[in-house]
C-alpha cells in the first residue's frame, strides 16, 4: 500500500524534473537583410512622447518630447517642452552633429544633448 502511494508522487517529480530540465530549442536566424531594413522608420515620422519626471525635491513634472525623424534628410530633430509650451530642449541630430538650437538651463549642456541622442 505505502509503495502504490508513493509511485504516484515519484513518478510527478520525475517528469516535472524531466521536462524542466530539457533544452531550449535551437533558434535559427534566417533574417534577411530587406526584413532586417522593415524594422526602422522609413521617410519622415513625428513621435510624441509623455515623459513624467521626478525631481530632486520631491516634486513630479509632466513634460512632452516630440521627436521628428526623417530618413531621407539623415536627420533627427528633438524638443523637450512643459505642457505649458516652455521649451526645455530643441536639438537636431545631422551629419554626425549635434546642434543646439534652443534651449534654457539646465538643458543648455551639450552632454544633455549629447545623452538625448546617445
Amino acid at each position: 500500500m505505502i509503495g502504490k502511494t508513493l509511485l504516484v508522487p515519484l513518478s510527478l517529480i520525475f517528469f516535472i524534473n524531466f521536462f524542466a530540465c530539457s533544452s531550449l530549442p535551437v533558434l535559427e536566424h534566417n533574417y534577411s537583410v530587406e526584413r532586417a531594413d522593415s524594422f526602422f522608420l522609413k521617410g519622415k515620422y513625428r513621435l510624441t512622447q509623455s515623459i513624467k519626471a521626478e525631481l530632486p525635491d520631491g516634486n513630479n513634472a509632466l513634460l512632452i518630447g516630440i521627436t521628428v525623424v526623417d530618413t531621407d534628410a539623415k536627420t533627427i530633430s528633438a524638443v523637450l517642452m512643459t505642457v505649458e509650451g516652455i521649451v526645455l530642449l530643441d536639438a537636431e541630430y545631422k551629419d554626425t552633429n549635434i546642434s543646439i538650437i534652443r534651449s534654457i538651463p539646465p538643458f543648455d549642456s551639450r552632454d544633455f544633448a549629447n545623452g538625448t541622442y546617445g
